[in-house]
């Protein structure tokens, strides 16, 4: 049986059983149980992110989760094939908004009222802490695994005056949560397809989102008009294509690029093939919303090519920016609330 919600709290341990708990409910062909145990994963992953001081630890925790989410993607879209349900790719669609703003979104928050109430005794102790935090793990790492008795001493001191900081810590969040309710509001994501069609995507707008686990690349691909598209792409099937491609943009290699034009200009029309050639509508939405994700960050998809071509002029290669306006956000969900913030804001005025 699997706890509440209400139930967790922050505990490395809990991920290790959520994780194995999904994988055997999995294997027995329980799809739908090995997801909420993926969720509260998720959720115990979020408690645990919250209660950490630093920001890299904070996106380490993120790059851990990268795994599971490529486990709960894998199973939506099993689910979304055998159903043809709309609701387990939204499900998975939601889910990758969800973690891939988490962080982002509450560091830009936390940072806009940590600069504009810079005075307060909270937040300064706050800064304090996370001074004092960052010398004991400095000296303890300098003590690495000493044997020696005093040394060991030493240690056991400073890992209790670590965990004493760390109450403190966990303790000071909640005082300036409750004094300051927008400084740890959670990433708003109580927005729906609709809402999306409806704020961020035109007549002329379609967006394609993706997300790049160790395994498999997901896409998702939505339009004004049209319901949300979940596929699902081997990653060995053009990362080697995609690495080719991207050196030529080093700097050392801006020589190959002219020398070596059509092959470069070919590995670019295999890119187009592999991730978005059957996720466009065409002549339908003139304007293109990428959201890239892991290495496809780099990728310049304006530069794709959308066919293959014999011409060498410049104004006959087939460039995708030729025939789509291409824009990119981080995530859908910071554009959705960065709209509405914008609509509150005139309102007000």
């Amino acid at each position: 049986t699997l706890p509440s919600l209400e139930m967790l709290y922050p505990e490395n341990t809990f991920l290790e059983i959520f994780d194995l708990f999904a994988t055997i409910q999995f294997q027995n062909g329980n799809h739908e149980k090995a997801l909420q145990a993926l969720e509260l994963a998720f959720q115990t992953n979020d408690q645990l992110r919250f209660s950490y001081a630093f920001q890299n630890s904070k996106l380490l925790l993120q790059n851990q989760n990268n795994k599971r989410t490529e486990q709960y993607l894998n199973i939506c879209f099993l689910l979304y094939q055998n159903s043809k349900a709309s609701i387990w790719a939204e499900k998975a669609f939601f889910m990758v908004e969800k973690n891939k703003a988490s962080v982002l979104s509450e560091e830009l928050n936390a940072k806009y009222f940590r600069n504009n109430f810079a005075s307060d005794s909270l937040l300064i102790r706050e800064k304090e802490l996370q001074m004092l935090k960052a010398e004991l793990n400095t000296k303890l790492a300098l003590l690495g695994p000493n044997t020696l008795s005093e040394n060991k001493k030493k240690k056991e001191e400073l890992l209790i005056l670590s965990e004493k900081l760390s109450r403190e810590w966990v303790l000071l969040q909640t005082q300036i949560k409750a004094k300051y309710p927008e400084i740890a509001r959670e990433y708003q994501n109580d927005w729906d397809i609709h809402s999306i069609q409806k704020k961020v995507l035109t007549k002329n707008t379609q967006f394609i989102e993706f997300f790049t686990g160790p395994n498999f690349t997901f896409i998702f691909s939505l339009s004004h008009q049209n319901t949300l598209r979940f596929t699902k792409l081997e990653n060995v099937v053009y990362e080697s294509h995609l690495n080719e491609y991207l050196s030529y943009y080093q700097p050392e290699n801006m020589g190959r690029m002219q020398s070596e034009f059509m092959k470069f200009n070919d590995l670019a029309y295999h890119l187009f093939q592999f991730l978005i050639a059957d996720k466009l509508e065409i002549n339908k939405a003139q304007n293109l919303l990428i959201i890239p994700d892991g290495n496809l960050n780099y990728l310049p998809f304006e530069a794709l090519l959308t066919a293959n071509f014999e011409s060498s002029k410049m104004n006959e290669i087939p460039y995708l920016i030729f025939e789509k306006q291409i824009s990119y956000a981080y995530s859908i969900g910071i554009l959705l609330n960065s709209n509405e913030s914008k609509d509150q804001n005139t309102t007000q005025k």
